[in-house]
């Protein structure tokens, strides 16, 4: 048996806008991200920033250093198609953003990896049931546990109904939010070919939680800002403050 979680943020998603002007909406180190789900019982993460692979490359590499044969960390990526939010697994060289879904896919696809529809069926940000049903035959699954998701019961029924494979996702933008959703195998996994064939044969069981949403999302955002902020303000004046926006 094995839990997973590959819907997770860093510090290093980049915000809604692309600047650094701007602050990441989460301040999770790689390496505390690892360690949180160690503790929680997660054998499988995956590190999904906003349309940036630098923070999935971060923690695969600290995992592979020092946590391997502990938890399997998958590289990846949340990208920002013109038509909702797409998760790639396995991906390593950030894709463009506002490209339609299916152009994202091919190029998540292209490089070896698994697209994953996140959050489908929401108001913002999700791909429509109509762009599922163009695309359901091209990725992986629908993510029908996501801990920001406000239509997870929607996703599963739509998923049932079409024969599309499930994800689960805590979407975590704060160590306090990883592994409120995951999903859980019969079988243990131990790469990610493990688990794109239990997820493809649908060997998976959802584990949902959404309460509290608006107390966990907005003091965490304003927390991240402030934070930012304040890293911006010393980098001023002490070039070896860390941002991860100067991490190349």
């Amino acid at each position: 048996m094995s839990k997973f979680d590959i819907h997770i943020h860093s510090c290093y998603s980049n915000n809604l806008y692309g600047t650094v002007l701007l602050s990441p909406p989460s301040k999770s180190m790689p390496e505390d991200i690892i360690k949180t789900a160690i503790e929680r019982g997660l054998g499988v993460i995956a590190v999904t920033d906003h349309d940036n692979v630098m923070g999935g490359k971060r923690a695969y590499e600290i995992a592979e250093k020092k946590y391997k044969g502990k938890i399997l960390v998958i590289p990846g990526v949340e990208v920002s198609s013109k038509d909702g939010h797409i998760v790639g697994l396995n991906v390593h060289t950030n894709i463009p953003k506002n490209l339609s879904a299916e152009e994202t896919i091919a190029l998540i696809k292209k490089q070896g990896g698994y697209a994953i529809v996140a959050h489908p069926l929401n108001i913002k940000y999700s791909l429509s049931k109509e762009k599922l049903d163009k695309v359901k035959c091209e990725i992986l699954a629908v993510e029908a546990a996501n801990s920001h998701s406000l239509k997870n019961k929607h996703t599963q029924k739509y998923a049932e109904e079409n024969g599309v494979p499930v994800s689960a996702g805590s979407d975590a933008h704060s160590l306090s939010e990883i592994g409120l959703c995951y999903g859980e195998t019969e079988t243990e996994i131990k790469s990610l070919d493990d688990l794109v064939k239990a997820i493809g044969l649908k060997n998976v069981k959802l584990h949902t939680y959404t309460g509290r949403l608006l107390r966990r999302v907005i003091p965490g955002a304003l927390k991240a800002f402030f934070y930012w902020k304040g890293q911006q303000a010393k980098h001023l004046f002490k070039k070896d403050t860390f941002l991860p926006y100067l991490d190349a």
